[in-house]
């Protein structure tokens, strides 16, 4: 607690925590402290800004002040706090004190510190040509007033004009709110006080689009104005949503939220529309209308429009407050649940196993692979015994089989010794068509380990209706990610990567895809899988079909840096006439025939390890057996040796020539 300055005023103790006001934002300071009235008089404290009062909260939690006063009790709630707009003002702010019958100058000549920050100005969309009506939907509680108040002036403090504010207040009741909510709903025809429930104010709303607001957060001016623009933009879109921030009580903004653009796969396994969206009501009423569980109504809402109409607004527009310890902690009921997801499943006739997510907040949905579904693992011929040797053991030899890629065709690479395995004959293959598989996983680098049921995951993502091409997680032997040209909304987050996401493109490092896709493709050659790759995307997109990355398929590969993804097909552009940069790719080019000869080479030493290792484990033959027959046979007659010595050394006469050698020694002494 800030050393108190004790207002010398006869019947009032009071104190400032700073000598002078917070500045937020260009226009915008707060000034708070702790008041206690000695005497039982009722005082209402105001703040005078170039002579126009604002209203001062008070009533806040002080914990600090009562234990700095020996816990006196009426100390406890003992702070108050007031925000208030001075745009630069030179002139004198005051704090009062006002009872019945006295006005009491708690604070003369507060200074306001000059903070230089441009002042934002209205965006396009407050004088565009489309200006649809916004309604704003606000259930308020018996509420602390400074939470109330601050959540309402945010919506009246709107550069854009045409709203409206639907306030719900079941309680008819007088409350700390209720005041000061009738004396705005009599100030501002746009703002309707209702003493019913927010489904009632759903129905009493005459906006084309509906905003749904929590009285403890609150709106950035620019935000209504943003969403006209974007929909001037497109006006055939349903549903926009911005990013968030967080605010403390003093107004003070941080931990900025980025979301990504729409995903309606990502939004299976994660709610991040979150709070600040503006749906068109037309739409939210064929959805249903309103319901406690947000991500039922945000999902019923998707269902009745379409993907293509739902924007994401890049600008942190909504302000989410968190607790402090001026007032009581803020409950939030933010529901996690999966109902909401298996609600969705079953109207879209979808069945999966929903678990918890990577991160808090989140879920996995667990397809499952039929039983009898045979998957072809296809490596380079490069890599072939080594990924042999690396994944046989992580395998289903009843469901999986691992083939070298070999030019156009293939060839299986068989290991009768493996539990389960059918004893199967090589035989060449010409074309991957003729490889008995359900789904295809190419492998296209040398590698090291992949995560629990890899397989798996990827084979059931990719045998999906909708989904044309699948990836997983790839890393490189430092933890990096290799997946370069995956591009995210909002950055690599790690959001972005805990949860099934659809993207455009995937690279090469490895990906799974169903037969009936890899047939379409004709020739696939290891040294071109970027262009097979490429042409599966397009393929996929072309039939509405997603490209997938999943995060519980993980590899690890052995590669150390980027200079494993040079290729040797990049060639100079013949336009180009830069000499500098015709060397320079020239060079690219010889160190990438360098890196692959290099590579060639460790995989023949590994290849030729793997093949020492098989000798070794087949070394269990009858030469070994006899070998062991001969050390037994050794071992035996060893032992009968044994006996016999030991026989003797226990006889007669063999205990009689010690003390005879002792004699001798002694005549031989003399």
């Amino acid at each position: 607690m800030a050393a108190a300055s004790i207002n010398p005023t006869r019947g009032v103790l009071f104190s400032l925590d700073t000598p002078s006001a917070v500045p937020v934002t260009a226009d915008e300071s707060y000034l708070r402290g702790w008041f206690v009235p000695e005497d039982d008089r009722a005082y209402e404290l105001w703040l005078m800004v170039e002579n126009k009062p604002v209203q001062v909260f008070t009533g806040l939690a002080r914990p600090d002040v009562a234990r700095h006063h020996q816990n006196n009790p009426r100390f406890k709630n003992s702070g108050f706090l007031v925000r208030f707009n001075h745009r630069g003002s030179d002139e004198s702010v005051r704090l009062i004190a006002r009872t019945g019958d006295a006005e009491v100058v708690l604070a003369d000549d507060i200074v306001v510190p000059v903070v230089t920050e441009a002042i934002p100005m209205p965006p396009s969309g407050a004088s565009s040509s489309y200006r649809p009506l916004i309604s704003i939907l606000l259930g308020v509680p018996d509420a602390h007033p400074y939470l109330v108040t601050r959540s309402i002036e945010s919506v009246r403090q709107q550069y854009y004009p045409y709203w409206e504010l639907c306030i719900a207040c079941e309680s008819g009741e007088p409350g700390p709110s209720r005041q000061y909510l009738e004396k705005t709903a009599r100030e501002d025809v746009r703002v309707k006080l209702l003493n019913a429930g927010i489904d009632r104010a759903l129905e009493t709303a005459e906006g084309e689009f509906v905003v749904f607001f929590d009285y403890r957060d609150e709106l950035h001016p620019a935000a209504l104005a943003e969403i006209a623009g974007s929909l001037n933009e497109d006006e055939r879109v349903d549903l926009i949503y911005p990013d968030e921030d967080e605010m403390d009580f003093y107004g003070h903004r941080g931990q900025p939220f980025r979301k990504p653009d729409f995903d309606p796969e990502a939004f299976l396994s994660w709610n991040f529309i979150g709070n600040g969206a503006a749906v068109r009501r037309s739409v939210l009423l064929q959805a249903g209308g309103y319901s406690t569980d947000a991500w039922d109504v945000m999902f019923r809402i998707i269902e009745a429009t379409e993907s293509s109409r739902v924007r994401h607004l890049p600008k942190a527009l909504y302000h989410d407050r968190k607790g402090d310890d001026l007032v009581a902690p803020l409950p939030r009921e933010v529901k996690h649940s999966s109902l909401a997801i298996q609600n969705h499943l079953a109207r879209a006739g979808m069945s999966a196993a929903i678990e918890a997510g990577l991160f808090p907040g989140s879920f996995r949905l667990r397809r499952e692979k039929a039983p009898a579904c045979q998957i072809a693992v296809v490596v380079r011929s490069e890599d072939g015994a080594f990924q042999h040797a690396a994944l046989a053991a992580t395998i289903n030899p009843r469901s999986t089989r691992i083939y070298e890629l070999l030019g156009a065709g293939a060839e299986l690479l068989a290991d009768n010794r493996l539990p389960g395995a059918e004893q199967v004959v090589p035989r060449p293959i010409r074309n991957l068509s003729e490889v008995p598989a359900d789904v295809f996983i190419f492998l296209n680098r040398p590698l090291d380990t992949v995560s629990h049921f890899f397989f798996d995951e990827l084979a059931a993502q990719a045998l999906r209706e909708d989904c044309g091409l699948v990836t997983g997680i790839g890393l490189n032997r430092d933890g990096r990610i290799l997946h370069s040209n995956i591009q995210f909304s909002q950055g690599e987050l790690p959001r972005n990567f805990g949860v099934v996401r659809s993207v455009k493109e995937i690279t090469d490092e490895f990906f799974a895809v169903k037969r009936s896709q890899i047939i379409t493709q004709g020739v696939v050659s290891s040294t071109h899988m970027r262009q097979v790759v490429k042409r599966l995307a397009e393929l996929a997109h072309a039939a509405n079909m997603r490209v997938l990355v999943t995060p519980y398929a993980v590899a690890t590969f052995d590669i150390a840096d980027e200079c494993d993804h040079l290729s040797t097909e990049e060639a100079v552009p013949p336009e180009s006439n830069f000499d500098e940069l015709n060397a320079a790719l020239a060079e690219r080019k010889l160190a990438a025939a360098q890196l692959r000869e290099i590579s060639s080479e460790r995989n023949r030493l590994r290849r030729e390890l793997a093949a020492i290792e098989k000798s070794l484990v087949r070394l269990e033959t009858s030469q070994c057996q006899e070998l062991r027959q001969q050390i037994e046979e050794l071992n035996a007659a060893l032992e009968v040796e044994r006996q016999i010595i030991a026989g003797i050394r226990n006889s007669l006469s063999w205990k009689l020539t010690a003390p005879l050698r002792a004699c001798m020694g002694l005549v031989r002494g003399k």
